[in-house]
């Protein structure tokens, strides 16, 4: 069965991690660059989402930041 407190948990980090995104100049990372973002800072950067996963991983539980590539033009979630 399911952990309903897991869920709201989840939103939380989720909308922690989403509102510094939109906050954030990413300027100072290059177009295509991978970064995990956990509450207000980003923890892990790089060209690969492997290692930037990886490395991110070891810091947090995966559960507690988001991933997202960094782009001049526009980011992705």
């Amino acid at each position: 069965m399911a952990n309903p407190a897991f869920g709201f948990i989840m939103a939380n980090v989720l909308d922690k991690g989403f509102d510094f995104f939109l906050k954030s100049d990413f300027s100072g990372f290059e177009d295509g660059e991978w970064v995990a973002i956990h509450k207000d800072r980003v923890i892990s950067h790089g060209r690969s989402l492997k290692t930037v996963v990886e490395q991110a991983k070891g810091l947090v539980p995966p559960s507690d930041f988001l991933v997202s590539r960094v782009k001049k033009t526009a980011s992705f979630l």
